[in-house]
């Protein structure tokens, strides 16, 4: 049977903060699937986050806040000249002052990711069909053509009225009269699998699966550029910047001075090879990888993390006062703010994992629960080794720290215990049974909570030796996280936050129901809530009005973690990085 009561105590107002909210520049993980230059400032389309702007050769960033959708996945963006700019996102969008503001123009096929446009003549390409839409007035009026069909199409490149298609499996194609015909140039091309084209000095630029090529006569025939480089070295993506190029794979960079005669490598200490995008400007050079952007003033030798708002943030805590955040890319990694968010650096890229699921600190030792099991660091993330002998399962969701002990729990394989610091586990049985999916965990001195997915609320008093289910708290649902001030807990679901007043013993459902609740913290006489699509919402310490706490926010983000040091909240988010609102 369920207690429930919603309105059991007097009728107590949120708390009212100080300050507003404020989007950290990072951690920096994320997708960057595209970039262009124009004059001093540089464009960077990050995946699911919009565009970002930098005028200072990529030392600093910020979010496009105007037509190009924020929460968009921003696939090309193409600069015409010093001030003209064309993007795609979920549509075509055009700014006639360097992106300070932006028009929707045109409405495109369904999986357009490829752009170019020369004055007011414009092309997009659709992967899936490899069909090119075409443009002459500025993106009017547009007119569909198929240069070949069953092929896959990856760029396209304009030079006056001439367009060039590159494609996989069929090289490339030519029209001379705005696409109404089209011809294949692969003379000298030994590789058909073109993965992209540049235009740079009249000169064509054709990276392929096995080796860039040039064209100097409009592709009547090309040779390949190969002093230097590794043989058949597949590429993904190229940038240029007069005579200075570069190309990129998920191998590296590398760097020609000459336009392409001769390379070197450029990867330098890059930590990510995936690259997915490149661009020049003045001297410095800018890599988008799977995980983030990165620049560097001298030429690939050394690279520093360019912190970005785009990383889905998965968990965080407070640790030699330092917040440390795990944060999801290609590769979920481990970064740390010392300033608050103003400056971010990675921890590390050696854990050998897919997803770092949850982060615990306690007595120097910085644990992290990934699917490839429990590793742990003694150096604030710097290097990593693995704790895990004796769980039945490496797929860890999340871990917790209390008193000598640590716990792990599982996806389908029950609960841990370790009493040595993570050198041995030993599975705890008495009170939850073998296959329970433990979501989180919460200590606080000898009591432990484990909430379930699906499976209930667990409550232990004894460090976890046994253990009792809750049934107030339904048993359906996904209970997400804790948070305790005394004897009064609150577990948040993915249906509402419930509370207690006696240390877990008997549960009402709050009024903040129905709704999917990631995170919970308490600091002081304030509760606060992480909701899905929602932000944050707070109420005072056993006070029945919960309020969105909104100042600063521009839109309503998926809140994944909190965290805070004393005097700063920080809310971790799906795809918008870390926010920071004082306490004081």
């Amino acid at each position: 049977m369920l207690a429930i009561a919603c309105a059991k105590k007097s009728d107590t107002t949120s708390p009212i903060l100080p300050g507003n909210w404020v989007q950290t520049q990072g951690p920096g993980s994320g997708i960057i699937r595209c970039m262009a230059v124009v004059g001093d400032t540089i464009l960077a389309g990050a995946e699911s986050n919009g565009l970002f702007f930098s005028g200072n050769g990529g030392g600093s960033w910020v979010q496009d806040k105007t037509a190009v959708p924020q929460t968009g996945t921003t696939s090309a963006v193409v600069a015409v000249n010093d001030t003209t700019l064309y993007a795609i996102s979920d549509m075509l969008y055009r700014s006639y002052n360097r992106g300070v503001k932006w028009e929707g123009i045109a409405s495109l096929p369904s999986g357009t990711v490829t752009l170019s446009a020369n004055n007011s003549l414009l092309v997009t390409g659709t992967q899936g069909t490899g069909g090119v839409s075409v443009s002459r007035d500025g993106g009017k009026n547009w007119s569909q053509s198929q240069p070949v069909s069953g092929n896959y199409l990856n760029s396209v490149a304009v030079i006056d009225q001439d367009i060039f298609d590159g494609t996989t499996g069929a090289g490339v194609f030519y029209s001379h009269d705005y696409g109404l015909h089209w011809e294949s140039l692969n003379l000298g091309l030994s590789n058909l699998d073109v993965r992209c084209l540049l235009i740079s000095r009249s000169l064509i630029y054709a990276g392929t699966a096995k080796g860039i090529f040039l064209t100097s006569n409009k592709g009547q025939n090309w040779s390949l550029l190969s002093s230097g480089l590794p043989t058949d070295l597949p590429v993904s993506c190229i940038a240029a910047s007069g005579t200075s190029l570069l190309i990129g794979n998920q191998d590296g960079i590398w760097h020609s001075a000459d336009g392409g005669t001769n390379w070197d490598p450029a990867t330098g200490d890059l930590p990510f090879t995936d690259i997915r995008s490149l661009a020049i400007c003045g001297s410095s050079i800018v890599a988008g990888t799977g995980n983030g952007l990165f620049s560097s003033g001298n030429n690939g030798i050394s690279w520093s993390l360019v912190g970005l708002a785009v990383s889905t943030v998965k968990s965080m805590c407070i640790g030699m006062n330092n917040l440390i955040v795990a944060a999801g890319g290609d590769i979920p990694l481990v970064y740390i703010t010392a300033d608050q968010g103003n400056q971010w650096s990675l921890a590390s890229s050696v854990i050998n994992t897919h997803n770092v699921a949850s982060l615990a600190y306690g007595s120097g030792y910085l644990v992290a629960g990934t699917d490839s099991g429990i590793f742990i660091s003694r150096d604030q993330g710097h290097s990593w080794s693995s704790r895990s002998s004796g769980l039945a399962s490496l797929d860890v969701r999340t871990v917790g720290i209390g008193g000598s002990y640590w716990f792990a729990g599982t996806f389908n394989s029950g609960f841990f215990r370790s009493a040595n610091n993570g050198q041995n586990w030993q599975k705890l049985t008495t009170g939850i049974p073998d296959n329970k999916f433990v979501f989180s965990v919460f200590c606080q001195g000898s009591e432990v909570f484990a909430g379930t997915s699906f499976g209930g609320l667990l409550i232990s008093k004894d460090y976890g030796l046994s253990w009792i289910l809750q049934n107030q708290v339904p048993e359906n649902t996904v209970i997400s996280s804790f948070a305790a001030s005394g004897s009064t807990v609150y577990a948040g679901t993915h249906n509402g936050v419930w509370e207690s007043d006696d240390s877990g013993q008997t549960w009402y459902a709050t009024t903040l129901s129905n709704q999917v609740v990631n995170s919970m913290l308490i600091i002081g006489e304030n509760v606060f809530a992480g909701v899905q699509a929602w932000g944050i919402f707070s109420t005072a310490l056993k006070g029945t009005k919960w309020a969105m706490l909104v100042n600063g926010l521009t839109y309503k983000p998926t809140v994944t973690s909190l965290a805070t040091d004393g005097t700063i909240l920080y809310a971790g988010t799906q795809g918008l990085g870390v926010w920071t609102h004082p306490l004081k």
